[in-house]
């Protein structure tokens, strides 16, 4: 039926560039590194002898099947899954029946910096870290970039008419899911592991998408004449937009705030040492940037959020379906014995300079004697925490967002703004000593495209306030409930 026949090829390229820093491990121990971290970044040699970062090209195929999978799930409901995977099988293939129409190269990262961070598992009813649950991670900074190229080969069954292949158009929800990838890739996705604690953003920038159709001669000789072929040199570019709109139901957060008390996040691997010898520790930083990890970010919010539903009873089995969970006998696993998480954060990155509004000043403290109450002989200790004289100057942006939500989950949701807000939830080291809280200045809720917007004095000056109160009774209905 002429099915398999070849009819042209769509090249997509474009500059990939992480938003986040990126971690794509190895997957086994790396006994080319330097460092006794226990999880390396993926790095390839390349033909100068240098080791570089690299992003699988398995890696960006695979999110961009599961984001056209989810569009087909919800557009489809109900119907025979053969017929809602259709347009999704036939480019990304299917297991032992039809092969990938897609082939993306691996991108080769440049001006890719290591950065080490750390994470530990938290015991959510002691607040404490599980003893033996630390462990030490690289991953590739923010900033780094690399050429995106992803060929698409069209074939007989992707036209109109497969039997007459030869003269038959592609068909339109073929190229529709064509424009739907395109505009992920300029929008963003997130690759690689701890993508729900902020890592792994990245965004591709001068997105082009070109079609070589065979039927013209012009475009098979190009095609052929190039040793790599480019989306430039296409007969036509694709430049429509994708007929699809996002319906998945997402809940976002995006808040400023001033830091209202000092905040320190150590950075365990860097040693800085005053001129008389003593250790100073230091906040996480890049180059340029103070750094709150998303893992701190998310940490804390899980934490308040099981306190949250302590305090309202039980209920326990809802956090682990909305944040995630590597216990096993959870539902909606993914893989054995863990539960993927539907709450995203983004890490935060605070300005450094002489204009900035937040500085980091040294300061020397001296351990205490309980018993005595005097001070312990030889345990003065430096550190640097950051500070904000002017509280009305935004500083800390969080965002944070829920995919899937419902109003339960929404509930939840403006109940964590509310304490961030007030104060109440303390991010990063020292919170016994008054560190770490922050003061809301203006915020935007997002849900179920209705926008709510909030002032520096927690007022509500878009939106209706009774829908706000609706989500936050939604969920304390729930928590109640009787399991």
């Amino acid at each position: 039926m002429g099915e398999e026949h070849i009819v042209g090829k769509i090249v997509i390229t474009g500059s990939l560039k992480l938003v986040s820093p990126l971690l794509i491990g190895s997957g086994q121990d790396d006994y080319l590194s330097d460092n006794d971290k226990d999880i390396h970044v993926m790095k390839v040699m390349d033909d100068r002898g240098r080791m570089q970062c690299v992003i699988p090209g398995t890696s960006i195929a695979g999110v961009l099947r599961e984001l056209v999978a989810e569009q087909c799930r919800l557009r489809n409901s109900g119907i025979n899954n053969r017929q809602i995977y259709r347009e999704l099988y036939q480019l990304f293939g299917e297991l032992d029946i039809m092969q990938s129409s897609i082939d993306v190269n691996d991108v080769i990262l440049e001006n890719a910096q290591i950065v080490y961070r750390d994470g530990v598992r938290i015991d959510e009813d002691m607040g404490a870290a599980i003893d033996g649950a630390k462990y030490d991670y690289e991953a590739v900074d923010r900033g780094a970039d690399g050429k995106l190229r992803l060929v698409i080969t069209l074939r007989g069954i992707h036209t109109e008419n497969p039997a007459e292949w030869q003269t038959a158009n592609i068909r339109p929800e073929i190229l529709n899911v064509v424009f739907y990838i395109r505009e992920c890739l300029e929008k963003g996705i997130r690759l690689g592991a701890m993508t729900a604690k902020g890592l792994g953003q990245i965004k591709v920038e001068h997105v082009q998408a070109g079609l070589y159709d065979f039927a013209n001669a012009k475009d098979v000789t190009n095609w052929l004449l190039q040793e790599i072929p480019d989306s430039q040199r296409a007969g036509k570019f694709l430049q429509e937009k994708s007929s699809w709109t996002d319906r998945s139901n997402y809940m976002s957060v995006d808040a400023d705030f001033a830091l209202k008390s000092s905040l320190i996040i150590r950075d365990y691997g860097t040693e800085v040492k005053t001129q008389d010898g003593r250790r100073v520790t230091i906040s996480l930083k890049n180059k340029k940037e103070y750094i709150i990890p998303g893992t701190s970010i998310k940490g804390v919010l899980r934490h308040q959020a099981a306190y949250i539903l302590d305090s309202l009873g039980q209920r326990k089995d809802f956090l682990s379906d909305l944040m995630g969970s590597s216990e096993s006998g959870k539902r909606n696993d993914t893989t054995e014995g863990r539960v993927k998480s539907r709450f995203f954060v983004d890490e935060v990155y605070i300005a450094e300079g002489k204009k900035a509004a937040v500085q980091a000043k040294e300061i020397t403290r001296n351990r205490i004697d309980r018993f005595t109450g005097g001070t312990i002989e030889s345990a003065l200790f430096a550190e640097r925490p950051l500070w904000q004289h002017d509280d009305r100057v935004p500083t800390v942006h969080l965002r944070f967002f829920i995919k899937d939500a419902d109003d339960k989950d929404a509930g939840l949701a403006l109940f964590l703004l509310k304490d961030l807000w007030q104060g109440k939830i303390a991010i990063g080291g020292e919170a016994g000593v008054g560190r770490g809280t922050l003061k809301g200045l203006s915020a935007k809720i997002t849900y179920h495209d209705k926008t709510y917007e909030l002032d520096m004095n927690g007022r509500l000056i878009a939106g209706n306030p009774d829908a706000l109160e609706h989500l936050a009774k939604a969920f304390v209905i729930y928590a109640k409930e009787e399991v």
